[in-house]
């Protein structure tokens, strides 16, 4: 039972952290400002929370969900002049449309992995 448990928080985990990843790739990719890109919820744990660059990263106390904040996504938000032309809501269609997409994307290509990984792994079952 225990380790059932301790195996869906693994999977959980690892794949919500691909699908965060995808977020965060694409986000700077696309040249837009992320704050924070976080796994987890709840307090962070601050011997795992970090800045590298401009980009704060952190895994917080419960390993279910995850975001990555990305600058001007929420349109009430206040933009430094700074910042103008690497906010979410500056950029073109295409692009918020690839930083929105890719959570999804990564999911499907983490799922493709694995499900040919069993495959090499084990082989193919072979009927009689």
């Amino acid at each position: 039972m225990l380790l059932t448990l301790l195996s869906l928080l693994v999977v959980l985990g690892v794949l919500i952290f691909v699908h965060e990843l995808g977020h965060f790739l694409a986000a700077k990719w696309a040249g837009i400002y992320v704050h924070r890109f976080s796994v987890g919820m709840g307090t962070p744990v601050k011997a795992l929370t970090f800045r590298r660059g401009e980009t704060e990263y952190g895994v917080k106390a419960l390993p279910f969900g995850g975001y990555v904040r990305i600058l001007g996504m929420n349109s009430l938000e206040d933009v430094d002049p700074a910042d103008a032309g690497r906010a979410y809501r500056d950029k073109k269609f295409w692009q918020k449309s690839v930083a929105v997409l890719s959570g999804v994307a990564m999911n499907f290509l983490i799922a493709y992995v694995m499900f040919f990984g069993v495959i090499v792994a084990e082989g193919v079952p072979q009927t009689t």
